[in-house]
């Protein structure tokens, strides 16, 4: 993951909402486009997660164990309460909601790599989280905002087996083959693909974006707070459970990392009808990148 990636995302955004004050609002290929670019980057993110590690996944059941309650019970408790400090409207809801409660599968491993912790471990654990979000995400949905929302199972379970299961087996097939040169440039593009989804997301969009300009600071504050908090209750964790370096380490990028790329892919095809619910997935990261750069650096 390159270090200037937020700057790709704002240079999408802005290039996305000039196409669309231009007059190209891909309103009859858009939707085609986005569910395209959300299976290659799904393909791209698959191909670097290791399914056969699952079976390692009990050698380290304190760190496991704890990571998981901490991902998937104590986060999305927290930042209910959190969101609703500074969020009353439903889709900003919704939107920070779906980004808060899936944990990171992919470049959380980068900065854990790049501040010299536990690798390995964190390997074990991206399965875990893959599997544990898709699951719960639903449950999640239904106990939020089940007064709220009509949550559409068939067009869920159809999302699912579209934008996880085609190309989760795409990277089982490419594994297989093993044409290691073309699957190092496809894992290496999802970027690519991220900025395509966000462009034409944009393009579709962006009047509603420009009319709801006054709504991003709500976005960014609660975001902000939750990785200033969640760096300090990482290191109260490692104090409590007496974890070496390493560990710590993983431990705070692991609780703090979101799926944004996964949870942008759900809410497009969930929620064709909420853009702004999108919207908010994927300016999170503009916050979540810097800041997980910045502890990797005091963590050195």
């Amino acid at each position: 993951m390159a270090i200037n990636e937020p700057l790709l995302l704002i240079f999408s955004i802005i290039f996305g909402i000039i196409l669309s004050f231009s007059g190209y609002t891909f309103q009859e290929t858009g939707s085609y486009i986005i569910t395209l670019s959300i299976i290659l980057m799904l393909y791209a993110i698959f191909l670097k997660v290791p399914v056969k590690t699952i079976s390692t996944a009990t050698k380290n059941l304190r760190f496991i164990s704890l990571s998981i309650a901490v991902n998937f019970i104590f986060i999305p408790l927290f930042t209910w309460y959190l969101i609703h400090l500074f969020v009353n409207d439903f889709t900003l809801l919704l939107g920070l909601m779906m980004y808060f409660v899936m944990p990171c599968t992919d470049w959380f491993l980068f900065f854990t790599n790049s501040a010299r912790g536990n690798v390995p471990l964190g390997t074990v654990l991206i399965p875990i989280n893959l599997t544990l979000q898709i699951i719960l995400l639903p449950f999640y949905l239904l106990i939020f905002f089940g007064r709220d929302i009509h949550l559409d199972t068939i067009l869920f379970i159809e999302t699912i087996g579209l934008f996880l299961i085609v190309p989760l087996l795409l990277a089982i097939i490419s594994r297989k083959i093993r044409i290691k040169y073309v699957n190092n440039i496809i894992s290496k593009s999802q970027i690519i693909f991220f900025c395509i989804i966000v462009i034409v997301m944009f393009a579709s969009n962006g009047n509603l974006f420009i009319d709801n300009i006054g709504r991003i600071p709500v976005i960014i504050i609660p975001v902000f707070l939750f990785f200033f908090f969640m760096y300090i209750f990482s290191k109260l964790l490692q104090y409590v459970f007496k974890f070496d370096i390493k560990e710590a380490i993983l431990l705070n990028f692991t609780v703090s990392a979101r799926n944004s790329p996964i949870a942008l892919a759900i809410a497009i095809g969930a929620f064709p009808d909420l853009p702004m619910v999108a919207a908010v997935i994927a300016i999170a990261p503009l916050i979540e990148i810097p800041l997980l750069g910045l502890q990797t650096r005091m963590m050195r």
